[in-house]
């Protein structure tokens, strides 16, 4: 649906480029779609992470609020004097949940394969350097739609094997399996990425990041260590 919408309006009024701004688990991928489809010249530039919460003197995100709601409160065992002070800490700002959820997981992989800035997936929601993100982003589009510069022109067979890699380094969302191969068939990729490469890829490539939901960090420590340009440079 997401990607229909794009295509819709970007078809009617006849634009010469496109610059997408997502953040949250189906958008991202819609847009990747919707690009695909277009083949215009395209940059996505993601909403970035929120910050992460703190109760108690401890990290949280909205997934610790999930576990009580959805797993505690249910069965009788939950504290409900915690699941309030959780209510109102877990999103402390805009952006996507500071875990490597889908939401995340999916700005990655769009910087992964080239639809993006370089630190555009990891920058803070608040921070300045999401509007220089913004400011450079609307330069770059110009540059684009000067050399011809489309959307397939980018996403071909490497880039997307750079994405499923990226996928598996960070132990990403399982989501991002399915947004993948969806993107390898509008591409008309489907005999290079398929479910067998995600299955060698997933043999051959260590996950070597540690952000939560079952690693200790959080989608800002992972952009201080230098983000998807040194998961990247860690994978070569």
């Amino acid at each position: 649906l997401f990607a229909f919408d794009i295509e819709a309006i970007v078809e009617q009024q006849i634009f010469d480029g496109l610059v997408i701004l997502v953040s949250c688990d189906k958008v991202v991928p819609g847009a990747l779609l919707a690009a695909a489809r277009l083949d215009l010249p395209c940059i996505i530039v993601p909403g970035g992470c929120m910050e992460v919460g703190t109760c108690e003197g401890k990290k949280v995100t909205l997934s610790d609020l999930d576990e009580m709601v959805f797993g505690a409160l249910p069965q009788g065992k939950a504290d409900l004097r915690k699941i309030e002070l959780l209510e109102d800490v877990v999103c402390p700002s805009p952006g996507a949940c500071s875990i490597m959820g889908t939401a995340n997981t999916m700005q990655c992989l769009a910087e992964a394969v080239g639809m993006t800035l370089p630190f555009a997936a990891t920058a803070r929601a608040v921070s300045a350097e999401r509007l220089r993100l913004g400011k450079a982003s609307g330069e770059a589009i110009v540059r684009m739609v000067i050399r011809g510069e489309t959307a397939r022109s980018i996403m071909g067979p490497k880039n997307l094997e750079n994405m499923l890699r990226v996928c598996m380094a960070l132990g990403g969302s399982t989501n991002g399996i399915l947004h993948i191969l969806a993107l390898a068939r509008e591409l008309g990729l489907e005999k290079h990425i398929h479910i067998d490469k995600v299955d060698e890829f997933s043999r051959t490539t260590p996950c070597i990041s540690n952000v939560a939901p079952v690693g200790q960090y959080f989608l800002p420590d992972l952009h201080e260590d230098g983000g998807i340009p040194a998961v990247t440079a860690e994978l070569k």
